[in-house]
């Protein structure tokens, strides 16, 4: 069951102009920046701690032939999550199922990255349960979040109720958003003042903070099993895209999931770390571009 109720649709300014009006940011649907055109949907979730700003090295060659929709989840970015969201997963994909529902969305690709690959096959599972598996065609997710495993450091600190008070009021912003990328990416040197510049407000706001935390403390929900298996059982096209260097999500986890989706693409990037767009962009935009037109 849903704790809150659907808001109007999101607005959508004119195609030259990428980003949506700031009204759509107090609705109770997610906050999207629009590019390109086509019949085509693409619906980009990014992962826990960043923003829909992760899709910036990929979203210019994409927009060429489809219509994007970069979401920011609620909470993060520009979206404002609304009284009594819990930011458990399950919710978060209730909010996208939502979006694409109200915005009467057809040919949807979900495709989403580390917690946002999980919210994506999440959202797939919410979207059959509402009979509008059909909505979607595909599915692509960059080393998802979808088993049980070791949570990195960025996760556990937040998610401990103290500490991660404690770890806001403490520690710079700037710093806990530099070592987080360095950490994620393959190449350190990637994490520059640029890149942090994207994603330090979800640390530095206390109302961003507040979902960092709360996010993190839900972030391994309690029928993770039950949904494991939903997702194994789909018999929808999916593209798996992972990083050789990626110290977040299991190798192994990977593997599982894609022996276990019939049908589905498994690649493996090298010198990748946990952030495939933003570290390898043109392979991404090439596997999406060649699983999405296949």
């Amino acid at each position: 069951m849903r704790c809150w109720t659907p808001g109007a649709p999101a607005e959508r300014r004119p195609e030259t102009v990428t980003e949506q009006s700031s009204a759509s940011s107090i609705t109770t649907l997610p906050y999207a920046e629009i590019r390109g055109q086509g019949e085509i949907n693409l619906v980009m979730l990014h992962g826990f701690t960043l923003n829909r700003k992760c899709w910036y090295f990929v979203a210019p060659e994409l927009a060429q032939q489809y219509r994007l929709h970069l979401i920011d989840m609620m909470g993060f970015g520009e979206s404002i999550a609304p009284p009594g969201f819990g930011f458990t997963p399950r919710e978060q994909a209730e909010a996208v199922a939502d979006y694409i529902e109200q915005n009467n969305l057809q040919r949807v690709i979900l495709i989403g990255h580390s917690y946002g690959g999980g919210v994506a096959l999440l959202t797939e599972l919410v979207l059959q349960d509402r009979g509008l598996q059909d909505r979607t065609e595909k599915l692509v997710v960059l080393a998802p979040a979808i088993y049980k495993q070791p949570l990195p450091i960025f996760v556990r600190i937040p998610g401990t109720p103290l500490l991660g008070y404690l770890m806001g009021a403490m520690i710079p912003a700037r710093t806990t958003t530099r070592l987080t990328l360095e950490l994620t990416y393959y190449d350190p040197k990637l994490a520059t003042p640029a890149q942090v510049d994207k994603y330090v407000d979800n640390m530095s706001e206390p109302v961003k903070a507040r979902a960092i935390r709360l996010t993190a403390r839900h972030i391994i929900p309690p029928d993770i099993d039950t949904i494991a298996g939903r997702v194994e059982a789909l018999r929808k096209p999916l593209l798996l895209i992972y990083g050789t260097h990626d110290r977040i999500i299991l190798r192994s986890s990977m593997e599982r999931l894609a022996a276990s989706v019939k049908g589905s693409r498994y690649e493996v990037l090298e010198q990748c770390g946990h952030v495939p767009e933003e570290e390898k962009p043109a392979e991404v935009v090439k596997l999406i571009r060649e699983f999405v037109s296949g």
